[in-house]
């Protein structure tokens, strides 16, 4: 009997291991029970009045700018379109599993990209894809993993040399969620010495979101969602740190770390390595805490209500920070 090279019987193993994982993140967005988050509803109004013709409206005729996520309402638009008859709230549980996945081989990529080691890589997108707090929150039917997807995907493209495809990723993911504008300073410093790739990132980048603006000035009258003017407004004040607390705690536990502050010091080490080890460095593995940190930065100043959907921007860079460094 001919005998397998070691070689090809660990990429085997590997292709194994990862088709499991997805059969069971395809298995459990496909038999959960359709249990969307509150606010989906929001989402799935719109859709709902835009692809019967009444416009992008909650209440037809009135020109209400009551949602945030503007790629991901075209997203389920879409996918309405090809499959009328299913009900919007199914169609968005079921149809997550593909950003979902999608952040688990962006996952992949970018640590492979930063470690060489395929058995790494692999463990880290299984701890994402595997994860049971990330697929709920995948099957509440809202857009935070088509927002991850695009953020690890433009990283992943400026590291490679892609500035475009980066740039139209990123100007994409501030379109999905706000938390999107902390991706813009992190793309320019990885481009900082390249004046060719700053332009063209930059281009790329304002195009979406340009274009999107121009409409929502005509359409609503106002380049910002009326949903965020109205947070702006809160009828209830949060203690001091509240978001900054709750980070830590939701982080201690998802990593069994005693005591929530605790839980930042070794991704503070991680993110040291990331800048120090000259390999990392060059490979932009520093991106990823760094994006982790600006979003850890801007809920703790700004002291915003943590909800469920919030947590996969915070959890799986922090994820990657912690297993890409070894």
């Amino acid at each position: 009997m001919k005998r397998v090279p070691d070689r090809d019987l660990r990429v085997a193993t590997l292709i194994a291991f990862a088709g499991i994982a997805i059969y069971w993140a395809a298995y459990f967005h496909f038999r959960s029970p359709v249990l969307p988050y509150d606010d989906a509803f929001i989402a799935y109004r719109y859709v709902e009045n835009f692809i019967q013709g009444k416009g992008l409206v909650y209440n037809e005729g009135e020109r209400a700018w009551g949602y945030s996520t503007v790629t991901y309402i075209f997203w389920l638009s879409m996918w309405s379109r090809l499959l009328p008859h299913v009900p919007l709230p199914e169609l968005a549980a079921r149809t997550n599993l593909l950003p979902f996945t999608g952040a688990g081989v962006a996952v992949f990529l970018l640590v492979l990209r930063y470690s060489g080691l395929r058995i790494l890589a692999l463990f880290t997108a299984l701890l994402v894809i595997l994860n049971p707090a990330l697929l709920a929150i995948s099957t509440g039917g809202m857009e935070p993993f088509l927002f991850v997807t695009l953020v690890l995907f433009s990283l992943l493209a400026a590291a490679s040399g892609r500035p475009v495809i980066a740039g139209l990723l990123a100007g994409l993911s501030l379109l999905t969620r706000f938390e999107g504008i902390v991706l813009l300073p992190v793309l320019l410093l990885c481009l900082r010495r390249r004046r060719k790739a700053l332009l063209a990132i930059s281009i790329a980048m304002l195009g979406p979101l340009l274009a999107w603006m121009i409409f929502a000035a005509r359409y609503y009258g106002t380049f910002i969602p009326h949903s965020i003017l109205a947070k702006n407004r809160p009828l209830y004040v949060l203690e001091p740190f509240r978001a900054c607390v709750g980070i830590l705690k939701n982080l201690s536990g998802a990593f069994s770390v005693p005591g929530n502050s605790l839980v930042l010091i070794p991704l503070s080490i991680s993110t040291i390595g990331c800048l120090m080890y000259r390999p990392y460095r060059a490979s932009g593995a520093w991106t990823i805490p760094l994006f982790f940190w600006s979003v850890f930065g801007m809920y703790s100043y700004g002291n915003p209500l943590l909800f469920e959907w919030y947590w996969p921007w915070l959890l799986i860079p922090a994820i990657v920070d912690r297993k890409s460094v070894v």
